[in-house]
């Protein structure tokens, strides 16, 4: 008799091929999140799979997951993701190679050649939200690593629509959303530099070479704020693209490398400025009343150790500050004070000891990106791992982050971790309206107070295609059309045996 499978036991096979659970993400050791980059209203997850070295981009938009298995793996170096292309670069010191990937396909944006030996990375890129501020480190004349010499030649670009435009200025970068251009800090001078590149004005703002700069927005006001040369405060309003002075005031008497008085990166109201005293033993908040710097509170700090931090969120400024606490049977531990500034005043927030001799600080820019004293900006998630907890402030809150629980410095609670993030290394981004919080094979979003994990979305999104990038619809599709073919061929057999 021959051997025939039935219709219904062929139907079965394949349905339970379909609708069998895919592993769980921690189970599917060989793929691994490695990173999260957000773009607007959007963040793409980059997936590696370890075994293969192929790597999957997963777009989540607040609501659901799309993935898509992206034809590069680890012979390219992934730098960002903007909702539109990966952008990509291949090598990373001496020549150095700048690709996107989008819409399927790979350009070649330009090979810089000549870079120094002496970094990890010789492409510093910035976004904005709309383009790309690409500094590249060259070898200077005395770059000799084999020496222990290193000296380097800067060359600054602008990467818009995929078009490399050269600027004939190169310096610290800084985007003001408020312009629509670049703030350049180079040598003594500023410039301000549109999105096609162009030099609008420029402005020497030192005379030694001396100096820490502030952005502030106030309202429909943006400020540039200026500390240089022993103690001298400078304040611009930026006017029609436009430097215009209308502060300028010596308010300490100090060697210009010892002037006493530092700027936050950037500000929401009325500027801000922290004056040391002579010996080191205060630090003082002081702020712009519409004529003058009045002093608002001042920090004791005899050991010299009390740090401050400005944090700001979507329409609010904060001053974090982090005091040690020594004698603590435990080891170094922090003491974490939070204030709001309303009116001219530093009111406290909340306060928080934590078992850590050192914290990382940043805030999200507008653009999705974070700002941050460590590292001076990131393009992806930023880490909490041990030993070097996280102070991070976006949307409207300011929040702690170890490596067992989210600390809410605004609100004033906490919440543990989940169990797959507690005692591991992990990133947070923020996208949507909230935290994505996300380990190697882990994702949770944190929202008022509350985890909610989104990994098995995530892996649904990622098996709804096969790896060949054919969508689910077209396998079912197939699928169907080969069982009706062997259903046609198991009845002809029937037929024949039974003519037979």
């Amino acid at each position: 008799m021959p051997r025939l499978v039935t219709c219904a036991a062929l139907a079965f096979v394949f349905i339970f091929l379909i609708v069998s659970p895919a592993p769980a993400l921690g189970i599917e050791s060989s793929l691994k999140i490695v990173n999260a980059y957000p773009a607007g209203d959007k963040i793409a997850f980059l997936l590696l799979n370890e075994t293969s070295n192929g790597f999957y981009g997963v777009v989540y938009d607040g609501r659901s997951f799309e993935a898509e298995k992206l034809p590069f793996g680890r012979e390219y170096i992934v730098r960002h993701w903007n909702g539109k292309y990966w952008l990509l670069q291949k090598g990373d010191t001496v020549t150095v190679k700048l690709y996107l990937y989008r819409h399927g396909k790979f350009e070649l944006v330009h090979t810089f050649r000549g870079g120094s030996a002496c970094t990890d990375n010789d492409l510093d890129i910035t976004w904005n939200g709309r383009e790309y501020y690409i500094t590249f480190l060259g070898a200077g004349p005395n770059d000799d690593l084999a020496h222990g010499e290193c000296s380097y030649e800067f060359r600054d670009y602008l990467l818009k629509d995929g078009t490399l435009i050269p600027l004939n200025v190169t310096g610290l970068e800084r985007w003001v959303p408020q312009l629509n251009a670049w703030l350049v800090l180079a040598d003594s001078w500023i410039y301000l530099v549109d999105e096609n590149g162009n030099v609008l004005t420029k402005r020497k703002i030192s005379e030694t070479g001396w100096y820490s700069t502030e952005i502030a927005v106030d309202g429909n006001r943006t400020f540039l704020v200026v500390s240089a040369d022993g103690g001298w405060v400078r304040m611009f309003t930026i006017e029609n693209s436009s430097l215009v002075l209308t502060y300028n005031r010596r308010l300490e008497n100090r060697t210009p490398e010892n002037a006493g008085i530092y700027l936050p990166d950037f500000w929401i109201g009325s500027p801000i400025l922290f004056r040391e005293s002579q010996n080191d033993s205060s630090v003082t908040v002081w702020v712009f009343n519409g004529t003058d710097f009045a002093k608002i509170r001042t920090f004791e700090d005899e050991n010299d150790y009390t740090e401050l931090h400005a944090l700001v969120t979507s329409n609010k400024g904060y001053i974090l500050s982090t005091t040690p606490i020594f004698g603590n049977s435990e080891g170094a531990s922090l003491r974490l004070e939070l204030f709001e500034l309303r009116n001219l005043s530093l009111d406290p927030v909340n306060s928080l000891s934590v078992n850590d001799s050192f914290v990382r600080i940043a805030y999200v820019r507008d653009y999705g990106s974070f700002g941050a004293t460590w590292p001076w900006w990131t393009l992806s998630g930023l880490k909490v791992e041990p030993g070097f907890p996280l102070v991070v402030s976006g949307g409207s809150s300011v929040l702690f982050f170890n490596l067992t629980h989210v600390f809410n410095l605004t609100s004033g609670k906490g919440v543990e971790l989940p169990g797959s993030l507690k005692g591991r290394e992990y990133k947070v981004a923020f996208c949507c309206g909230e935290w994505l919080v996300f380990g190697d094979d882990s994702v949770y979003a944190f929202k008022n107070g509350q985890f909610s994990d989104l990994t098995r979305e995530m892996l649904l999104a990622l098996y709804k295609k096969p790896r060949s990038g054919i969508p689910l619809g077209a396998v079912i599709k197939s699928g169907l059309a080969a069982i009706a073919a062997l259903v046609a061929v198991a009845i002809l057999r029937r037929r024949n045996d039974g003519k037979r």
